[in-house]
C-alpha cells in the first residue's frame, strides 16, 4: 500500500523560558584576565620604548634615567585596560563604534602621559623630571650652550617667554643689565631686559674664560638666530 499525502496535527505546550548570556562568568573571568595580562604586557613594552628613546635623545635626557617609573606604568596600564573593557562589553552592533571609541580615548589620554618638546626657532621648550619645562639651546654638537630664565610650571607661559627672547634676539632690542660669574657651577648669568620684563640666561660657553663682558654675551644671543635642529623623539 502506498501512502500519497500524510498531515500530522501536533500539539504542545512550552514549560519554561530559561534566558543564557553570551557570556557566562567563567567566559567574562577569562576575558578579564586576558585583558589584565594584555595591558600589563603592553605597557611595559610602552614603558621600554619611552625609556629607551628618552635616554638617547637629547630633548628628554633631563627627565632622568629612571624615566618613565612604574606609577607611569600602571598610568598607561589603567588606560588601556579601562578602554578595552568598554569594548568586551559592547553589544554586537555596536562593537565597530566602541573600538573606534577606544582608540580615540587612549590616544587622547596617553598624550597627558608622553613627555613633549617645543621648538620655537633657536630655543627648546623641554621637560624635566621635576615635572617643570626648561628653555635650552643647543650648539653644534647637541650639547646644551645656553638656559633661559627658571623652571615653568606651565608649558604655555614656557613657550611665550621662549618666543619673546627669540623675537628680541632677531630685532636686537633685548639688553643685557648685568653677567655674573657663577665659579662652583662655571656658568655665567646674565639678566637681560626685554621691554617690561627681566629675564636671566645662564649659558657656560665662557667657563674657561675671564667673565665675557656685554659685547661676547651679545654676540652669544645674536648668534642663536642659526640654529641647528635636534632630533625629535619618535613618539
Amino acid at each position: 500500500m502506498q501512502v500519497a499525502h500524510l498531515q500530522f496535527e501536533i500539539k504542545y505546550a512550552v514549560e519554561s523560558v530559561q534566558e543564557v548570556p553570551l557570556q557566562s562568568s567563567v567566559a567574562q573571568n577569562k576575558l578579564a584576565q586576558l585583558i589584565k595580562g594584555f595591558t600589563g604586557n603592553l605597557a611595559r613594552s610602552l614603558q621600554s620604548s619611552v625609556s629607551n628613546n628618552a635616554s638617547t635623545n637629547k630633548l628628554y635626557q633631563s627627565l632622568g634615567s629612571g624615566y618613565p617609573g612604574n606609577e607611569w606604568r600602571l598610568n598607561v596600564e589603567e588606560i588601556i585596560e579601562e578602554e578595552l573593557k568598554t569594548v568586551a562589553g559592547a553589544v554586537a552592533d555596536n562593537i565597530n563604534g566602541a573600538v573606534a571609541s577606544a582608540e580615540k580615548n587612549i590616544k587622547t589620554k596617553l598624550i597627558n602621559l608622553i613627555p613633549i618638546a617645543k621648538r620655537v626657532e633657536s630655543l627648546y621648550v623641554i621637560p624635566n623630571s621635576e615635572g617643570q619645562y626648561e628653555i635650552l639651546s643647543f650648539d653644534a654638537k647637541d650639547k646644551v650652550d645656553l638656559k633661559v630664565g627658571e623652571g615653568y610650571e606651565i608649558l604655555d607661559e614656557a613657550i611665550n617667554d621662549a618666543g619673546l627672547v627669540v623675537d628680541a634676539i632677531q630685532k636686537k632690542t633685548a639688553k643685557i643689565e648685568t653677567i655674573i660669574r657663577n665659579d662652583v657651577k662655571k656658568t655665567d648669568e646674565a639678566q637681560i631686559t626685554i621691554g617690561t620684563r627681566k629675564i636671566n640666561i645662564i649659558t657656560s660657553r665662557f667657563s674657561n674664560a675671564s667673565i665675557p663682558d656685554k659685547l661676547l654675551f651679545n654676540q652669544l644671543l645674536i648668534g642663536k638666530e642659526k640654529f641647528k635642529p635636534v632630533a625629535k623623539a619618535p613618539w
